[in-house]
C-alpha cells in the first residue's frame, strides 16, 4: 500500500508541471525592432538630404561667383566708351581759388559748374578775460570755483568732459586740464592779444573735427560765476558748419562735413577752397592707365581661381573605396559658360588697324586660366601706340560691362544665376517635402509595429495568467 501510494504522488507531480507559453515576452525588444525597420524605411532619405546640402553650397557658390563677376565688370566701367574709353583722364578748374579738383580715369568725361555757398569748419572760441601772465589765477573769489563742462559732437557723435575751475587753477592749468581731458577731440591754447611788453593772455578753443555732426561744441557753467568777469570772462563761439554746395546737374544744395568731396561725382575729387562758383572740365589724355588695368586683371584672377576650386572633383579614400568629392560648382555649368564668354570678349578684342590684338598688351594666359601681365612691355606698346592700346581696351570693357555686356547676361535679374538659384530652390523644396513625407510614414509604420508588438505582449500576458491558473488546478 505504501508503494502503491507513493507511486500516485509521483504521477501526480508529474501531470502538474508549470504551463508555460514562450516566445514574444522572452526576450525579444519589440521597441528596437520597430525602430530598425524605421530605419531601415528612411535610409533612403540620407541620400536627399546630401542633395539638399549639395545644393546649398552651390547656391552660395553662385551668389559668389555674381559677385566676383561684377567686380570684373566693375574694374571695367571706366574705360567703357560711355565713361570716355580707356585713357587717362585730367581734371581742371577754371578758378582754383574756389575749388580744386582732380579725377581718376573712372571719371567721365565732360564738363559741370559747381557754386560753394560756405566752407565746412570746425568750432572755435575764447573766452573774454585776459591774463596778464600765463600763471595768473582765473578765480579772484575761489568762492566761485566750479567745473565747465564741453560737449563735442551732436547725437550719438557727441561726448562731453568737465574741466575744473579751482582757487590755484591757473591760465596755463586750465588749458593743460582742457588737453588732457578732451582726449583729442578739441584743444586748447593761450593766445598772447596784447604786446610783448604788454601781454594780454586769452584762452582760444577749437574742435578737432569738421562740420556740425561731429565738431560742433557748446560749454555749460555749473557756476554761473566762472563766466564772469572775476572768472574767465564772457564766451565768444564761432560754431562749427558744414559744406554746403551746388552741382550743375544736381537739383538742391548738397551738404557734407568736409571739404573734400570724393562721393558726388564719379571718379573725382573735389577739394572746396572759398565761396563762389567755377567750372570743372573732366578730359581724356593720350595713354592708358596702368594701375586700371592691373586692376581687371586682379579682378579676373581672382574669379578664375575661385571656379578653377569649386569646379575641381577630387577623390578620396574612403573605408577603402574611392569615393568622388564634387566642388561646389562642379555639376553645373555656368561657371565654365561665364569664362568663356569672358575669354572670347578677349581673344576678339583688337586696335581699328587690326595691328594690335590683346595679347599683343603684354598680356596671356597661363596653364591655369590665369592672366600674367608684363607691365614693362605693356609700356612699351602704349607709347609707340597708346590709341591702339586703349581701342583694345576700350573694346574688351564694352563687350564685357554694362547692361548689353557679358557679365550682365549671367548676374542680370532672372538671368542664367538667378534661374539656376531659382531651380536650386526648387529642387531643394521638393526634396525636402520628399524627406517629410517618407519620415512620416515611417513614424506611422513604427507605431504600428509598436502596437502590434504591445498587444501580443498583452496577450502574452493574460495567456501565462490563465496557464499559471490552470497549473495550480492541476496540482490537486
Amino acid at each position: 500500500m505504501v508503494a502503491a501510494n507513493t507511486f500516485y504522488k509521483d504521477e501526480k507531480n508529474t501531470m502538474a508541471g508549470n504551463i508555460t507559453f514562450p516566445g514574444i515576452g522572452s526576450g525579444i525588444d519589440g521597441s528596437q525592432i520597430a525602430s530598425a525597420v524605421k530605419e531601415q524605411y528612411t535610409i533612403q532619405n540620407k541620400v536627399r538630404t546630401n542633395q539638399v546640402s549639395n545644393l546649398a553650397d552651390e547656391t552660395t557658390a553662385l551668389e559668389k561667383l555674381r559677385t566676383l563677376l561684377l567686380d570684373v565688370a566693375d574694374k571695367l566701367d571706366g574705360m567703357r566708351t560711355v565713361s570716355g574709353g580707356a585713357s587717362i583722364k585730367d581734371a581742371s578748374s577754371a578758378n582754383e581759388a574756389i575749388v580744386k579738383v582732380a579725377a581718376d580715369s573712372s571719371a567721365q568725361s565732360g564738363t559741370f559748374a559747381i557754386t560753394v555757398k560756405s566752407l565746412a569748419q570746425s568750432a572755435s572760441g575764447s573766452f573774454d578775460r585776459g591774463f596778464d601772465s600765463s600763471k595768473e589765477l582765473i578765480l579772484q573769489d575761489p568762492a566761485d570755483q566750479g567745473n565747465l563742462s564741453f560737449t563735442v559732437g551732436t547725437g550719438k557723435n557727441s561726448s562731453t568732459f568737465s574741466v575744473a575751475v579751482g582757487a590755484t587753477t591757473t591760465a596755463e592749468g586750465f588749458v593743460s586740464e582742457f588737453n588732457k581731458q578732451a582726449a583729442g577731440k578739441a584743444s586748447a591754447s593761450l593766445v598772447n592779444v596784447g604786446t610783448e611788453s604788454d601781454p594780454s593772455y586769452r584762452i582760444m578753443f577749437s574742435t578737432k573735427e569738421l562740420g556740425t555732426e561731429k565738431g560742433s561744441i557748446s560749454v555749460a557753467a555749473e557756476n554761473e560765476d566762472l563766466l564772469a568777469a572775476g572768472g574767465l570772462g564772457s564766451m565768444t563761439l564761432d560754431q562749427a558748419t558744414d559744406a554746403e554746395f551746388q552741382i550743375s546737374g544736381i537739383s538742391g544744395t548738397i551738404k557734407r562735413a568736409t571739404n573734400s568731396i570724393s562721393d558726388v561725382v564719379p571718379g573725382v575729387t573735389v577739394q572746396l577752397q572759398s565761396e563762389g562758383t567755377t567750372v570743372v572740365s573732366v578730359e581724356s589724355q593720350a595713354g592708358v592707365d596702368t594701375k586700371q588695368v592691373e586692376a581687371f586683371i586682379g579682378a579676373y584672377n581672382n574669379l578664375v581661381e575661385f571656379i578653377n576650386t569649386e569646379d575641381a572633383v577630387t577623390v578620396s579614400n574612403v573605408n577603402g573605396e574611392n569615393v568622388n568629392q564634387y566642388g561646389a560648382l562642379a555639376k553645373t555649368n555656368i561657371d565654365n559658360d561665364a569664362l568663356s564668354s569672358l575669354r572670347s570678349a578677349l581673344l576678339g578684342a583688337q586696335s581699328e588697324s587690326g595691328d594690335l590684338v590683346f595679347s599683343s598688351l603684354g598680356i596671356s594666359t597661363q596653364r591655369d586660366g590665369t592672366l600674367s601681365f608684363d607691365k614693362a612691355k605693356f609700356e612699351q606698346v602704349v607709347a609707340r601706340d597708346g590709341a591702339g592700346a586703349a581701342q583694345i581696351l576700350t573694346n574688351v570693357a564694352d563687350k564685357i560691362g554694362g547692361v548689353s555686356g557679358v557679365v550682365h547676361g549671367f548676374t542680370g535679374y532672372d538671368l542664367a544665376i538667378d534661374r539656376e538659384i531659382a531651380g536650386n530652390k526648387q529642387e531643394t523644396e521638393q526634396l525636402n517635402e520628399t524627406v517629410s513625407r517618407v519620415e512620416r510614414s515611417a513614424s506611422e509604420r513604427e507605431q504600428a509595429m509598436l502596437r502590434q508588438f504591445s498587444g501580443l505582449e498583452g496577450l502574452l500576458a493574460k495567456l501565462n495568467s490563465q496557464a499559471s491558473a490552470l497549473t495550480r488546478i492541476l496540482q490537486f
